[in-house]
């Protein structure tokens, strides 16, 4: 099995997981995935516990949402939560490239960052890239677009071979 496709941790969504988890990681940075991650992808704003979430994390942490969705979508979403909140879209991912630059730009410590997302094939492959800590999470839905439901496949049966390995670790482990 390639390390690349290994997440850090699992989770089974992005609520679940505990303030106390990043500060014990250390983490200063949170990149949080915005389709199926934080939110259905047909979705154009935020539910109430998608802004409680984020809202909570932020104050005490660097939250940035990271998608490959396109600007207007992220943004809209973005700005319903918080008209600050910053966010990055056609982030590339599984290309770590644009990110890499944005890091180093921003200042970003990779060393306390961490990317919650839903997907192997796309944010595990670029959090192992960057260097960076991740927590796979189950999709919130079955609802993807189009690009996604090639990888959902592959995902499902790599998830399989993770939790045979012993290498699908739960984030309270």
């Amino acid at each position: 099995m390639r390390k690349r496709v290994i997440p850090y941790r699992t989770a089974k969504n992005v609520y679940e997981i505990d303030a106390d988890f990043y500060r014990k990681e250390n983490i200063k940075t949170i990149f949080i995935d915005l389709d199926n991650t934080l939110d259905c992808v047909k979705v154009p704003t935020p539910h109430q516990e998608s802004i409680d979430v984020v809202n909570r994390l932020k104050d005490e942490f660097h939250v940035i949402i990271v998608s490959n969705n396109h600007k207007n979508r992220v943004r809209q979403y973005c700005e319903a939560i918080d008209p600050n909140l910053e966010f990055v879209f056609h982030s590339g991912k599984p290309l770590a490239g644009r990110m890499r630059k944005y890091i180093r730009v921003h200042g970003i410590d990779k060393e306390s960052t961490i990317l919650i997302g839903d997907q192997i094939y796309t944010d595990i492959i670029f959090c192992n890239k960057l260097g960076i800590k991740s927590v796979l999470t189950e999709p919130l839905t079955t609802v993807d677009r189009w690009v996604t439901w090639v990888n959902r496949h592959r995902d499902q049966r790599m998830r399989k071979k993770l939790k045979a390995a012993n290498k699908y670790i739960d984030w309270r482990s």
